[in-house]
Order: C-alpha cells, then structure tokens, then sequence
C-alpha cells in the first residue's frame, strides 16, 4: 500500500471513530426534560419541559404534547346525577373522534379501528345505530349495534377489525366488530354513522402516503368538535386533527377509549 493511501485510510477510521464516540456521548449527555424517539418501538421517551413538535407527515402541524387534561371530554355541567337524554339521537350526538387506519402493512389486517363519542352531556343508548364504510358502490362492511350499549356524556366505543384482543392489539373498552377486515380502504374512506335514516355523523378520510403504520389520527379533546370539519362538508378538515401520540401498547400510538388529551389542539 502507498504511503499516502495508508494515510488516507487511517484518518478515515479516525474520523468515524470520533463520529461514534460523539454519538454515544450526545446520547449519554442528553438534557433533562429532553424528548427523544425510542427506535424499537417509536414511543416518545422522557417528559418535554416545552411543548415540542413531531413530524406529522401529512397534517400540516404535526403533533404537540398536550400539557394539561382539559378538553372537550368533561363531566355534567352540575356535576351532578347524569340523567338519559331525551328523544332520539340527533345529527352530532355520536361522532368519530380518532381512527387507526392500518395497525400493519399488508392485508388482511385485523386491528384497524374507529372511536365513536357521545357529544351530549346526558346519557345515550346506541342499540340500533350501524357504522358503515363504503367500500365501492355496491358492496358497504357495517356493523349495527345490536344490543343495549348506554354512554355517559363523552364516553366512547370502538367498531375494530375483531374483538378479539389477540388480534386487534389489546383494544380496551367497549369493541364491537366488523364482519370482515381492511374495512379502512388506505385510499381513503369514508364512515358514516347512522340510526334508521338519520345520518348521526360523515366522516371522509383522504388517502394517507405518509401514515406511519401503528398510528391513529385524532381529534384532541381541547379542539371544539363543531372544529373537526368544514360546516356541511366533512371532507374537507380544519387541521386541527392530529397525530397521536399516546401509547395504549408498545409499538402502537393512540388512546382508544380514552380520553383524546396526549395531543394538544393547534392554535388556528
């Protein structure tokens, strides 16, 4: 070997040597309140002493912890006995409020699920209400509600690909299920939640390119729900949805029955 190629050799190894060393020590010498990734599960590691940002991929604003419980999700107004509502449910009594569109790649896959809450401040009973997603024009995979299911104000169920917490990823809380699974087209959807002809709510997803496998997207419980969409077009959202950030299980970020408070609600 040349004198001036074995030269050049050792100080390409010194370098990445030094590169190494810089790496485990910014590491080790990480600030306190730092937020950092975990890399085998992508789960957020430590407490942020600021709100900090995420990569949102396709939304706009990305992601911010939440610094606080307060939200849309609160208790009667009196704080007193919660009482059944009365009448029949209404455009807006039950909506969707977070979604998992792919839990893992590939098909066949049973751990998609969507979130429905009760808006009113009294308590619902959804027996007879169908979640349904169009998957073309002549074939729709629903699922009607199909026994006695009571909801205090705020509370919520799930509609997965199966009930069975083997397969859906330890879903907890209320799960009802689809007949089939990949309900959720990756293409884009849409959810419509009904009782006999009344629509309750529509909610149309665009396709994602940029949705990280595991990860649902949500509303935060501080955004007005009168916020999800565009008045009388739920196609077309108010970036206030978001992705989460809440682990329920390692290696899957969202908060199924539970309230939506691990992301705060953008400014607008």
């Amino acid at each position: 070997m040349k004198p001036s190629i074995a030269l050049a050799s050792v100080l390409m190894l010194a370098s990445l040597g030094l590169a190494a060393c810089t790496v485990t020590q910014a590491s080790s010498k990480r600030k306190k309140g730092e937020v950092y990734q975990d890399e085998t599960d992508n789960t957020l590691v430590g407490e942020p002493a600021t709100p900090v940002v995420e990569d949102g991929g396709i939304f706009d604003i990305g992601a911010k912890p939440n610094t606080s419980d307060a939200g849309s999700r609160q208790s009667t107004t009196d704080g007193g006995k919660v009482t059944a509502c009365s009448g029949d449910l209404k455009p807006g009594d039950l909506v969707v409020v977070e979604v998992m569109v792919s839990s893992r790649a590939g098909s066949g896959d049973p751990g998609e699920w969507v979130e429905l809450m009760n808006t009113r401040n009294c308590r619902i009973d959804v027996e007879g209400v169908t979640i349904v997603s169009p998957r073309g024009t002549t074939d729709n995979d629903s699922v009607t509600v199909g026994e006695s299911i009571e909801l205090d104000p705020f509370e919520t169920f799930v509609v997965a690909g199966s009930t069975d917490v083997a397969q859906n990823n330890g879903l907890p809380g209320k799960v009802l299920a689809w007949a089939k699974t990949d309900v959720l087209k990756n293409s884009g959807d849409t959810i419509r939640v009904t009782l006999g002809k009344t629509v309750l709510d529509e909610f149309v997803y665009p396709e994602f390119k940029s949705l990280p496998v595991g990860t649902s997207f949500t509303f935060p419980d501080g955004c007005k729900l009168a916020d999800r969409y565009v008045a009388g077009n739920p196609g077309v959202w108010t970036k206030k949805w978001s992705l989460s950030l809440g682990t329920w299980k390692a290696g899957f970020k969202g908060t199924p029955n539970a309230p939506n408070i691990d992301v705060a609600c953008p400014s607008p």
